[in-house]
């Protein structure tokens, strides 16, 4: 409807409300012969009405109906850490009216659910729990992208339950509550859930409850639709209104959430699924505007509001948005049902054709925005929050300058020009974007950024001088996007003096290095998020909710149109994602030899990404056409002794803590700079990355492909013999002095889980070295971490390296230790002939050696691997034996521990009598 006609209904309405009678005879009189000028305002004056009525009705009743929204719901007690059926829950994530819901795992398929459990109330109630029921068996039925996948619907000791999808992202209600979302986000996300409530619709499904809290989204912008568990059938015969059995939602009775409920839900109405559509109306009013689309102070006023309000009516005095989307929000908002769409499939076909027309970024520039900004020419992938928290910072008065951190190949460029391109239109003339790859001095950092903005020097004026006149002069706000800064930093306190200048003024700058000037504020863009490779079970399409993933899978499209994610290649794809740091520049590289090489034949070949990845596109600069190019580039930026120091770093695997640094990379004295300060440069420009783990000290980690690249630095150095002999060294000691201590102290324990993968580096290093001393002493020092981690194969594979390297070397304390250490290890696993040779080498040395706990130790492994084969005559005997050279020794506290496993062996022959004597000899 025209909104000329809008006001002309609003008037006769609102003449007619004024009128104590005749009514009728007015009407006839205003409307004549426009039966649907009548008809409108007929409609506004029952909704007036009706909101009256509520506003009347007594206060028992109103509260009564209004009980089903948001009222106490009496819940299980919490169920963390308990199993139930098949799911291991793990951790209560939410709770409200209909139920309470759990993160778990299901340990039957190895991935995680949420699990929904229902209210004692409804779970109690037969014919409740009956509808609940048949209602959630339908939801189960939907198989749409943008619902939430109901897995199971199950109960298990009195309490019943749904197994859902898990989800990741944040609700729409916390995206909201941080300001209105660009709208050309808001419409991409309306068209996901319009399509999916037509599905829904389709089979005759009613939500009844949307509104942002049932909305996830997802990191790379998928919405979800969550809980149908209040969803209506509309052909449920139960639905009768001459039914006489209880309904969850009966006539008269409000359900839903205030703010978001048509009239006719207000009403107590019967609902179909054009009462979806007023709450679609609802939450899309709120996503543009930021604001509710109906408030008050208190639940009457809200009330009144759903049912006389047209808050569509004047938003487009707020939001900037194509006349469409208005005729859109105002058939959804309209009060009577049947003035709204007839089918939700013409609702999310008219939301999409206006999705597509805002999709391309260059048709999103009118004839009057000019720029001279690069427009992207390929889609956009995820960082959806990032993009969020940087328009939040750029919001801010007190922000002037912003640097977006980050390794090469990371897309701080891309993020930057994807903000700027969501700003608002009346920012264009406002922002200017300067490229500074191409420039190699610092002192030609003023000429640059004044020629981007169009301006001339003066007769007698630097550059420098015309910029800062030109910084002077603004009236309005401007933004500079100066992009890869990190080759110009002597230049940065010329950049941050331009900010004294004019407080209309600020700067975005990308760059690898920080620019260290005050009022700095770090952005550092993350890699892509990408899922474990190891998830093999996961259902292919739910990948793509990885923004590493779906990156991977677009940029292949380009190359090989047919290409799509299966079961077979998913995990492969997830490999190569995770392989390369989720860093966008590699996994389009990647992408880009899809022609020729499937993922699964890509992975291994992945071990010299940097050999691989090359082949970028040939307009590109060339520090972008290959990962090894783009990360020389940051590496040509250090100073001699940084780069020393980045080298030597490359011998770490999976992080470490400065300590290792300072005992590894400066063994002999000769870096040149001072350790804490050559981190805190790596960090500042962005080689390596700082982490805190929970009661760990702080660690630093490089990524792998930057790894790489260092290594292949170290090899040509000459420097990775020694460095990597340093690095040994470290880890023998860490693990001799710490070793022994695991069992005691769960903090050390974990810091050897973090140093898992170094400790294995050392190894490596020893065994192909032929350091049979060192390796003996690092092998056996790690004895216990592989036990209490349970890490048997690993531990026995390498103790027998280590024995093999020293077959022929003189006999030793540290071998016969080694070979007790892989025989217990044999045993576990069940290789008992392995575990008795190898137990029987040890004994054989310490006897030679004259070593009686040695001896002692030797006979007990014996014993306890000829108890394990069954062999109980032998296994007594030697523990006989064990406990002899016990008593000799006058140990009391191992001698019990020997006479506790002899003890155990008399009583499984049935000698009870001995093994009640030898168990209170343990016990003296």
């Amino acid at each position: 409807m025209k909104p000329e006609v809008w006001r002309r209904v609003e008037e006769l309405c609102q003449q007619a409300l004024e009128l104590e009678g005749g009514r009728t005879e007015f009407l006839q009189s205003a409307c004549g012969s426009d039966h649907e000028l009548r008809s409108e305002v007929e409609s506004l004056l029952a909704h007036e009405k009706a909101a009256e009525q509520f506003m009347e009705s007594s206060a028992l009743t109103t509260t009564g109906k209004i009980v089903a929204i948001d009222g106490p719901t009496q819940v299980v007690n919490d169920l963390t850490g308990t199993t139930i059926s098949r799911y291991r829950i793990i951790e209560k994530i939410g709770s409200g009216g209909m139920g309470v819901v759990y993160r778990a795992e299901d340990t039957d398929l190895g991935r995680f659910v949420a699990l929904k459990f229902l209210p004692v109330e409804v779970a109690h109630d037969s014919q409740l729990l009956s509808r609940f029921q048949r209602e959630a068996k339908a939801a189960s039925a939907l198989n749409h992208a943008n619902i939430v996948t109901i897995y199971e619907l199950g109960h298990f000791d009195g309490r019943h339950y749904i197994a859902m999808e898990m989800v990741r992202g944040e609700t729409l209600r916390h995206i909201i509550d941080s300001g209105p979302l660009p709208f050309r986000n808001a419409v991409a996300i309306a068209t996901q859930v319009a399509d999916a409530l037509a599905k829904a619709h389709d089979i005759g499904l009613v939500h009844r409850d949307l509104k942002p809290e049932n909305l996830m989204i997802t990191e790379d912008g998928t919405a979800k639709i969550l809980d149908f568990g209040v969803a209506k059938l509309r052909s449920d015969p139960v639905d009768s209104l001459s039914t006489e059995a209880g309904l969850i939602t009966d006539p008269g009775t409000v359900m839903g959430t205030l703010g978001y409920m048509s009239p006719e839900q207000a009403n107590g109405s019967t609902l179909d699924f054009r009462s979806d559509q007023f709450s679609f109306g609802a939450v899309l009013y709120e996503m543009v505007s930021g604001q509710p689309a109906f408030s008050g102070k208190g639940r009457a006023e809200i009330m009144a509001a759903i049912l006389r309000d047209h808050p569509e009516r004047v938003l487009s005095a707020k939001v900037q948005a194509p006349a469409p989307f208005f005729w859109i929000l105002d058939r959804c908002l309209a009060k009577d049902p049947d003035r709204r769409y007839t089918s939700t499939r013409d609702l999310a076909r008219d939301l999409a054709k206006i999705r597509d027309l805002r999709r391309d970024p260059s048709a999103r520039v009118s004839s009057s925005r000019q720029v001279n900004w690069p427009i992207p020419r390929t889609a956009f992938i995820g960082r959806h929050r990032e993009i969020a928290n940087l328009r939040r910072l750029l919001d801010r008065e007190d922000v002037r300058l912003i640097t977006l951190s980050g390794p090469g190949g990371i897309g701080k460029t891309r993020l930057a020009l994807q903000v700027i391109s969501e700003l608002p239109d009346e920012h264009a003339a406002n922002l200017c974007f300067v490229p500074l790859s191409s420039i190699s001095e610092p002192e030609a950092i003023a000429t640059t950024i004044a020629r981007a903005l169009g301006l001339r020097d003066l007769p007698g004026e630097s550059s420098h001088e015309t910029l800062r006149e030109h910084v002077r002069g603004l009236c309005n706000p401007q933004i500079l996007v100066l992009d890869n800064f990190e080759h110009l930093i002597p230049a940065a306190a010329e950049i941050a003096d331009l900010l004294t200048l004019n407080p209309n003024l600020k700067i975005l700058v990308t760059s690898r290095a920080l620019l260290h000037v005050y009022g700095e504020h770090e952005f550092p863009v993350p890699p892509l998020a990408a899922p474990d490779p190891k998830i093999a079970l996961v259902v292919a399409d739910a990948l793509l909710s990885f923004p590493a993933m779906a990156l991977f899978v677009e940029r292949a499209k380009a190359v090989k149109n047919d290409f799509a994610i299966t079961r077979e290649n998913a995990p492969a794809i997830a490999a190569i994602c995770v392989r390369l740091d989720g860093l966008p520049l590699a996994i389009e590289l990647a992408a880009s030899r899809i022609k020729i090489l499937a993922p699964t034949t890509m992975l291994p070949r992945l071990v010299s990404s940097l050999s691989l990845l090359t082949g970028g596109a040939c307009d590109l600069p060339v520090r972008q056409q290959t990962l090894r190019g783009t990360v020389n580039w940051s590496y040509s930026l250090l100073n001699p002794a940084e780069q020393s120091l980045f080298r030597r770093l490359s011998v770490f695997s999976g992080g470490c803590t400065l300590e290792a640094v300072e005992a590894v990379c400066n063994t002999r004295d000769d870096l040149g700079l001072d350790v804490l300060d050559g981190m805190a440069s790596m960090v500042d420009k962005s080689l390596i990355q700082q982490s805190e783990p929970i009661g760990a000290e702080t660690r630093f980690l490089m990524l792998f492909t930057i790894r790489e690249y260092a290594m292949e630095r170290l090899l040509e150095s000459g420097e990775e013999v020694a460095t990597r002999r340093a690095h040994a060294a470290y880890y023998v000691v860490l693990a001799e002095d710490c070793g022994e201590e695991l069992a005691k102290d769960p903090e050390l324990l974990e810091r050897f889980d973090l140093e898992h993968q170094n400790f294995r580096n050392a190894l490596k290093f020893l065994i192909q070295t032929g350091d049979a001393d060192w390796g003996m002493r690092l092998g056996a020092a790690l004895f216990h971490f592989w036990e209490l981690r349970e890490h048997f194969a690993e531990g026995r594979m390498i103790l027998d390296e280590l024995l093999d390297l020293q077959s022929g070397a003189a006999q030793s304390k540290t071998r016969a230790r080694l070979l007790l250490q892989a025989g217990i290890f044999a045993n576990t696993l069940g290789d008992f002939a392995t575990a008795q040779k190898r137990a029987a080498e040890s004994l054989k040395i310490c006897q030679d050696l004259h070593d009686q706990p040695g001896v002692a130790v030797a006979l007990n492994a014996l014993g306890v691997t000829a108890r394990e084969r069954g062999d109980l005559v032998g296994a007594r005997g030697v523990f006989e034996q064990c406990v002899a050279t016990w008593r000799e020794l006058g140990n009391p506290i191992d001698l019990a521990r020997a006479l506790s496993n002899l003890a155990n062996v008399v009583r499984l022959q049935g000698d009870h009598a001995r093994a009640h004597a030898l168990y209170d000899e343990c016990l003296a």
